[in-house]
């Protein structure tokens, strides 16, 4: 289990006791790299509450990466992970463009998203791509027909750099 935001030696443990876990199985994650990781729960829906509860002990909001043996959110691997995005309070978009970009990106139910912001705090979007590439692509010649030097800040939940 390749979890963002996670030490590498906690990837490595986790992706080996997740693995040999039975089903039913939950993993959430906070933007702090703390992680909640219930198995043999009675039904899915409870592995994901007590994963939750599990991960939120230190008063972080998470979110449920993995149900059984499948992630549910899509994880970003063609850059670094830093934390989650929130489009309302990210100061690198312009404040009257935040509530919009929210809402557009809470209507996605499938596939990739990604946004983009020039220097001028001009966001451009990506909305249920086929893939972290395309999404990518898509925001950065969205934001660009508007702004000048995009880069993307989000793919997906998640707050994103370029990898070193």
């Amino acid at each position: 289990m390749n979890l963002p935001l996670v030490r590498d030696s906690t990837k490595t443990a986790l992706a080996e006791e997740y693995a040999r876990s039975p089903n039913p199985k939950a993993s959430a994650l906070s933007p702090a790299g703390s992680y909640g990781f219930l198995r043999e729960s009675s039904n899915p829906d409870e592995a994901t509450r007590r994963a939750l509860e599990w991960c939120g002990r230190h008063g972080l909001p998470c979110m449920i990466v993995a149900v059984d043996d499948r992630f549910v959110v899509a994880i970003p691997t063609t850059v670094k992970v830093t934390g989650f995005f929130q489009a309302t309070t990210n100061g690198l978009i312009l404040p009257e463009l935040r509530s919009d970009v929210a809402r557009r990106l809470s209507n996605v139910t499938t596939g990739w998203s990604a946004v983009a912001v020039g220097n001028s705090g001009n966001a451009g979007l990506a909305l249920e791509a086929l893939s972290e590439q395309a999404a990518t692509d898509s925001a950065l010649a969205n934001c660009s027909s508007r702004d000048r030097n995009c880069r993307v800040i989000a793919i997906g939940p998640f707050l994103v750099e370029p990898q070193n």
